[in-house]
């Protein structure tokens, strides 16, 4: 069954089927914080992630599903369509739970004496898995040596084998700018 599912959801058909009913439906997602830099970090991830209607598989072959959010945390997905409505609130919470998770992977204290362009960067991080994967960014983040996380975030296979590709057979997945703008803040 699953690989049936992963050849339906990785089907070109099926991706540009998704990709514009979800084109039509994206702007009635309202960003729902007040608060400037959330508004920013909402803004910026949702860019990245994009919005899907029905699921999807990420780079890394998940479900996903509306913003992001992966379908197989709840077992299986529970709706084969996700409104701009409900997307909104499950990615609402999700960052909610990122923002929290990135203080306490990198330390409250660290985490606050952050910039505000590193903190995006490292809530974008971990929003797509990155700052958990990478235990000596983290750490050279953590001893407040930023150049030398940025560099090492960019030693990353997933980000290498994007380049790769761009240069090989012109492919480009927009990893490559993801990891590259989460680079710079981190300098910043």
């Amino acid at each position: 069954m699953a690989g049936l599912l992963d050849g339906i959801l990785g089907s070109k058909a099926y991706r540009g089927v998704n990709k514009g009913i979800s084109g039509l439906m994206s702007p009635f997602i309202d960003n729902p914080y007040e608060d400037p830099f959330m508004r920013s970090v909402w803004d910026d991830i949702k860019g990245d992630e994009g919005y899907r209607a029905l699921p999807y598989l990420d780079s890394k072959k998940n479900i996903t599903m509306a913003i992001g959010h992966l379908g197989a945390d709840n077992g299986m997905l529970d709706s084969a369509f996700t409104t701009p409505n409900e997307a909104e609130e499950l990615f609402e919470k999700d960052l909610g739970i990122r923002v929290e998770e990135v203080s306490n992977i990198l330390t409250p204290s660290v985490y606050s004496n952050l910039s505000e362009e590193a903190k995006r960067a490292v809530i974008n991080m971990h929003f797509r898995g990155d700052l958990q994967g990478s235990p000596v960014t983290r750490s050279l983040i953590m001893q407040g040596r930023m150049d030398d996380a940025a560099k090492e975030f960019l030693n990353h296979d997933e980000y290498r084998e994007a380049v790769k590709n761009k240069k090989l057979h012109g492919i480009d997945s927009g990893l490559i700018d993801r990891f590259e703008k989460n680079a710079r803040r981190l300098r910043s």
